[in-house]
C-alpha cells in the first residue's frame, strides 16, 4: 500500500515537471516524433511548427491558455480567413493531445480547440465552403478536344481519374505490376495513398480500355509507370493550361474525382462501397463529394414513377 502511495507521488511529480516543458521543447520533440513523418511536413507543417514555435514557444505546457490563443486570433484573422486559422494551429492542438496520450503530461482542456470553438461561436469563423465544383459534359468535350493530338498522355490520366476517382499522385505512382487483367482490378499500394492504406479498386470497362490504349516504351516492364509521369504536379499544370486553353475556370483535377465519386452515388451504389473505391477514412470526409446533382435526382424521380406504372398495369 506504502509503495503504491509513493508510485502515486513519484507520477503526480513526473507531471507536475512535465507541465514546466516549453510549447518550443515539446514541438521539437513533436516534430522529430511525428510530424516530419506526415506526407504534409515538407508542403506545409514544417512551416506552420515554426510559426507556432514564434508565437507559444516561450509559454510552458501548464501556462498555455485558451486566451493566449484568443488572442492570438484576433490578429491573426485580420491577415488570413476563418478556415485558414484552425488549420494553421492544428499542429499545436494535435501536439497537446499527443503529449497527453503518449508523454504522461496532465490532462488539461485543449486551449487551440476551445479557442476555435469560442470564434465560432462568436461568428468570426466558420467551417468554410465546401467545394462542389463537377466538370459539365462540355467542359470534358472540350478538353478531349484539345488534348487528343496535343497531349494524349494529360489526356488518358484526365480519362482515368475522372473514371476512377483516384488521386492524382495515385495515377502517376501507379505501375504495371499493380494491374490485374485477369480480374481487371488495380492495386494501390500503402506507401502511394493519402491515408497510408492499400485498396483494390475494380476497373471499368472504360478505364481498362484506357489503360489498353497506353502506348509502352521501348523496354519498358512490369516496375514501369503506366502513365510516365514522376512529378503528380506535371500533370496539375497540364491540366490548368488546357483548362486555361479552352477557357475553363474553376475546375481543378480533383474534381474530376468528385465526379468519379458523385456518378457512383447517383448510379446506385451505396456510401460504404463507395468509400472502398474512393479510400476515404470517415464516412464525413467523403460526404462532401458524393454531391447529387438535380439532373441526377430528377432522373432517379422518373424512373421510381415509371416502375410505379409498370407496376400498377401488372
Amino acid at each position: 500500500m506504502e509503495a503504491d502511495i509513493d508510485m502515486g507521488k513519484v507520477h503526480a511529480l513526473n507531471q507536475s515537471n512535465k507541465g514546466k516543458s516549453t510549447i518550443n521543447d515539446m514541438m521539437d520533440k513533436y516534430e522529430t516524433e511525428k510530424a516530419s513523418k506526415l506526407k504534409a511536413y515538407k508542403k506545409s507543417g514544417k512551416y506552420l511548427i515554426k510559426r507556432i514555435n514564434e508565437n507559444f514557444g516561450t509559454f510552458t505546457y501548464n501556462d498555455l491558455a485558451t486566451q493566449h490563443v484568443v488572442d492570438y486570433g484576433l490578429e491573426r484573422l485580420q491577415v488570413i480567413d476563418g478556415e485558414s486559422f484552425p488549420r494553421e494551429l492544428s499542429p499545436l492542438s494535435d501536439m497537446l493531445e499527443h503529449a497527453q496520450d503518449l508523454w504522461g503530461y496532465p490532462e488539461k482542456p485543449n486551449p487551440v480547440r476551445h479557442a476555435v470553438k469560442v470564434f465560432r461561436r462568436r461568428g468570426m469563423i466558420d467551417k468554410g465552403t465546401e467545394r462542389d465544383r463537377r466538370p459539365s459534359d462540355a467542359e470534358m468535350d472540350a478538353l478531349f478536344n484539345e488534348l487528343k493530338v496535343k497531349n494524349p498522355e494529360t489526356l488518358a490520366v484526365i480519362q482515368f481519374g475522372t473514371e476512377t476517382g483516384m488521386r492524382r499522385g495515385e495515377i502517376c505512382k501507379l505501375k504495371w505490376k499493380d494491374f490485374d487483367d485477369s480480374t481487371g482490378c488495380l492495386v494501390i499500394r500503402e506507401e502511394n495513398t493519402k491515408t497510408n492504406e492499400a485498396r483494390v479498386v475494380p476497373l471499368t470497362l472504360k478505364a481498362t480500355l484506357i489503360l489498353a490504349a497506353v502506348t509502352k516504351k521501348p523496354g519498358s516492364g512490369k516496375n514501369s509507370l503506366i502513365f510516365g509521369y514522376k512529378d503528380p504536379n506535371a500533370v496539375g499544370k497540364a491540366f490548368r493550361r488546357a483548362c486555361e486553353r479552352c477557357k475553363i475556370e474553376g475546375l481543378r483535377f480533383h474534381d474530376l474525382r468528385h465526379e468519379a465519386i458523385s456518378k457512383w452515388v447517383e448510379s446506385g451504389l451505396s456510401i460504404a462501397e463507395v468509400r472502398v473505391l474512393s479510400g476515404h477514412k470517415s464516412l464525413a470526409s467523403l460526404s462532401r463529394y458524393a454531391t447529387p446533382t438535380v439532373k441526377g435526382i430528377k432522373a432517379k424521380l422518373l424512373d421510381a414513377e415509371k416502375k410505379r406504372a409498370e407496376k400498377a398495369q401488372d
